[in-house]
């Protein structure tokens, strides 16, 4: 019982944690999910529910926590220096 309250517990912070992301980097969730994740509809995904993989989530994590900025793309981060 106690992983899976972990497991919600980690579900909810990572959308918290993606649309700050989003928010600041002035991308939409579905590019988030591409250049994270590869993967469109990764945010449907994470908040329908749906059962992701460890990897994947720590991948989107990796992701936020690296502060990448949209690739191909001139910084349009709000709070960045060179945005």
């Amino acid at each position: 019982m106690r992983s899976i309250k972990h497991l919600e517990a980690a579900r909810v912070r990572l959308i918290r944690d993606m649309e700050r992301f989003c928010l600041r980097h002035r991308i939409s969730e579905t590019t988030f999910g591409k250049l994270a994740v590869r993967d469109g509809k990764f945010a449907a995904r994470l908040r329908g529910g749906e059962n992701l993989t460890l990897r994947t989530m720590t991948r989107a994590d990796e992701f936020i926590s690296g502060g990448a900025h949209p690739a191909g793309q001139p910084s349009r981060c709000a709070g960045c220096a060179d945005g």
